[in-house]
Order: structure tokens, then C-alpha cells, then sequence
């Protein structure tokens, strides 16, 4: 599979780093939040997704996110997201 960082974050936002792995069935993309606050991450033209994992919220698994109007991400939080 391989990686894709994905620079088209549509917020001028630093704090966030998303990339992707991609196969031919599959799309998973990572967005990691590097700051003590939360942050908003979009990226557009990925539409909704499924969470398949947070490093802080063990309960958002299978969470509907829209990745083109936004994910919040809590301060130092990771979430995994199949698309």
C-alpha cells in the first residue's frame, strides 16, 4: 500500500499532519493533532468516513466523520479513518 501525504488540509494549520495509504479497495487516512489544543481538519473532496481508531476516545470506533466539513481532533489525539 502506499503512502500519500495529503497537503491539502483546507486550514492554513500546522499543528495537524494527515496522510493516507491507499489500495485498490482500500483508503485509509491518518490525521495526527500535534497541539495542546483541539483542531479542526479538513480535507476536501474525501467525504464521509468511518473512524476506525483514536488514540484518545476508545469509543469512537465506527464514528461517521465528513471529512470535507471537518473532523475535530482533541489536543495530541490521532484518529485512523477508512474512507
Amino acid at each position: 500500500m502506499p503512502i500519500v501525504i495529503l497537503d491539502n488540509i483546507t486550514e492554513d494549520n500546522s499543528d495537524v499532519f494527515a496522510f493516507e495509504r491507499r489500495s485498490d479497495n482500500e483508503r485509509i487516512i491518518v490525521l495526527v493533532n500535534f497541539s495542546e489544543k483541539s483542531q479542526i481538519a479538513k480535507i476536501e473532496g474525501l467525504g464521509k468516513g468511518n473512524t476506525l481508531l483514536s488514540s484518545i476516545d476508545v469509543k469512537s470506533r465506527d464514528r461517521e466523520v465528513d471529512m470535507s466539513s471537518g473532523v475535530e481532533l482533541a489536543p495530541n489525539e490521532a484518529i485512523v479513518v477508512s474512507i
